[in-house]
């Protein structure tokens, strides 16, 4: 061990080993960042993602009749459970391994937004969360957003939101 000592330490200047020591540093604070999600914080607000104003003058075509709940439903659980989980606290599996934390549905922030608002976001998306409107035409978005009020008052009555995923 002494003798690899010997042969490498004279030949790094100064410069050198300053730099190797610093890309040491950097990459032990990368991989901690990443392990323990450092500035990600679960269930914060959406990031302070803001709808244009016009998108609260937007009024849903359909009505809450159960086939447009149901809809909702099937299409909230193939394409947004996965990330913002069952009762939408944002804590879907996928969600985890995003850099952004996936919005909790149940903030007060969301609860005060208008569904125009919601739908605007589900139709235009913003990374990582994936544009809807080449998947889901504008009635089956406004059956999501009918869904997530549903389960957003729900869990208001019910105090679902505060539940925490099993392990």
């Amino acid at each position: 061990m002494t003798f690899a000592y010997e042969l490498i330490v004279p030949m790094l200047s100064k410069k050198y080993y300053l730099s190797i020591l610093f890309s040491v540093f950097i990459l032990i604070f990368w991989v901690n960042a990443k392990v323990l999600k450092i500035g990600v914080h679960r269930n914060a607000p959406v990031n302070k993602w803001i709808a244009p104003s016009y998108t609260d003058t937007l009024v849903s075509p359909i009505l809450p009749e159960p086939i447009h709940l149901q809809n909702g439903k099937r299409i909230y659980a193939m394409e947004c459970e996965v990330c913002h989980g069952k009762w939408g606290n944002g804590d879907g599996e996928a969600g985890f391994g995003l850099s952004v934390s996936p919005g909790d549905l149940n903030h007060k922030g969301v609860l005060a937004e208008s569904d125009g608002s919601l739908f605007w976001k589900i139709y235009t998306g913003k990374k990582p969360m994936p544009s809807f409107n080449a998947k889901l035409d504008t009635t089956e978005i406004w059956q999501v957003v009918l869904y997530i009020r549903l389960v957003q008052s729900e869990n208001q009555f019910k105090g679902s939101h505060k539940r925490k995923r099993k392990k």
